[in-house]
């Protein structure tokens, strides 16, 4: 009988053992999975505060848009030595509202990033034991 539940002692040992080390790694996974949520959190945030920054710069630049053309219509009916200048100083606005445009353009590429199918399929696959 001694031998026998010494025998079992050890047999409950080992599978504690093993279950012990089956949540270590588990427990490894799962910290390695809330490190690339919270990046991807923050990556998602980052993008939807841009994508707010962009919505602002958008609408001023927008009505810049507008009023350029308004002011071009208008242009028509200056002194023709009035109207070169004025030209000028519209393609000197024009070119500013480009360039504006395009840093704004190249900001939308950065805008509400999703994680990949990668990201998403490691981050279910690590909750599962193995």
């Amino acid at each position: 009988m001694r031998v026998k539940n010494l025998v079992d002692a050890h047999h409950y040992k080992e599978k504690l053992a093993k279950q012990n080390e089956v949540l270590e790694t588990t427990i490894e996974q799962l910290k390695e999975t809330e490190t690339l949520l919270v990046q991807t959190e923050k990556i998602v945030s980052l993008g939807r505060m841009s994508a707010g920054i962009i919505h602002e710069i958008n609408n001023p630049l927008n009505y810049a848009t507008t009023g350029l053309f308004t002011l071009r219509s208008k242009g028509k009916f200056l002194a023709p030595e009035q109207q070169a200048e004025y030209a000028e100083i519209l393609k000197d606005v024009e070119d500013g509202i480009g360039r504006v445009k395009s840093i704004v353009s190249d900001l939308k590429s950065f805008t509400t990033p999703t994680p990949s199918r990668w990201t998403r399929w490691s981050c279910r696959r690590s909750l599962i034991p193995r």
